[in-house]
């Protein structure tokens, strides 16, 4: 007679992988939909503007400046005149101000990192009001 405990083996997915990867999928949907909706537009990952990368513990969201942010160039008595990148330190700090409490209000759990703005490693749960 058969086991009734008996599973063929086939019908396990034997990766440890598979449930992490489909979660942070889950998790990068759900980080640029509720981006989309406050009004950010995520872009590809080599675009500039605001970007979203899968990484082992989660959404990183990172912002590349458009090249209108770029160095300033004037020409004087037929010469250019360099100058370099206004500084960006405010825009970021803003920018990462305003995500964070976008995400946090959506029921992320954010942490910083300083190689992007944000990482979200996951959600908070709702509590029954």
């Amino acid at each position: 007679m058969n086991d009734p405990h008996d599973r063929p083996t086939a019908a396990v997915d034997p990766s440890p992988e598979l449930p992490a990867q489909q979660a942070l999928q889950s998790l990068h949907a759900g980080v640029h939909q509720t981006l989309t909706a406050a009004g950010f537009d995520p872009q590809i990952p080599d675009a500039p503007g605001l970007r979203l990368r899968l990484d082992e513990r989660g959404v990183l969201i990172e912002w590349r400046p458009t090249d209108t942010l770029g160095p300033a160039i004037q020409v004087r008595d037929g010469h250019e005149v360099r100058r370099g990148l206004p500084d960006l330190h405010g825009i970021r700090h803003d920018l990462t101000v305003a995500l964070s409490q976008i995400l946090q209000d959506a029921g992320f759990q954010i942490t910083p990192t300083d190689h992007a703005l944000l990482l979200v490693t996951g959600t908070r749960p709702r509590h029954a009001g």
